[in-house]
């Protein structure tokens, strides 16, 4: 069952949950429009692996940016600060996996707090990241 979210300016399709998957992992696919992209952060719970299927990817890890094409993916393991952008004028498109699962709860509770067109209260943002094991980089 997909479930369509808008988290953080970006839209997201849940593809596989925690519930889904006994706990092993979170699946999602992201549509990032030019200039879309998440703010620096840091898991303390998830590895995360970032696949681009469609268009370009900035991704940041560790304060190395580099740019991923389609077909080209990328390792963030948990403790390392890490962003994505896209940087491209056209629209991309990625499959990030995390593990263990669980941090599509993150996604839905972003998705509610901040509803899509919604201003985002950095403050705010910041106890929702804790809440779920993240901080800001």
């Amino acid at each position: 069952m997909r479930t369509q979210l808008n988290v953080l300016g970006v839209d997201t399709t849940l593809l596989l949950t925690a519930d889904q998957t006994g706990g092993a992992a979170t699946l999602v696919m992201l549509d990032v429009a030019p200039g879309a992209g998440t703010p620096p952060h840091v898991h303390e719970r998830e590895d995360e692996s970032f696949l681009v299927l469609d268009g370009e990817i900035d991704i940041t890890l560790d304060g190395r940016t580099t740019r991923l094409g389609a077909g080209e993916a990328a390792w963030g393991a948990r403790g390392v600060p890490h962003m994505f952008r896209n940087s491209s004028p056209r629209p991309a498109r990625l499959v990030v996996t995390a593990t263990p699962g669980g941090l599509d709860r993150f996604f839905v509770a972003a998705d509610e707090m901040f509803p899509e067109g919604a201003e985002i209260d950095p403050a705010r943002l910041v106890r929702l990241l804790e809440e779920f094991g993240m901080k800001p980089a």
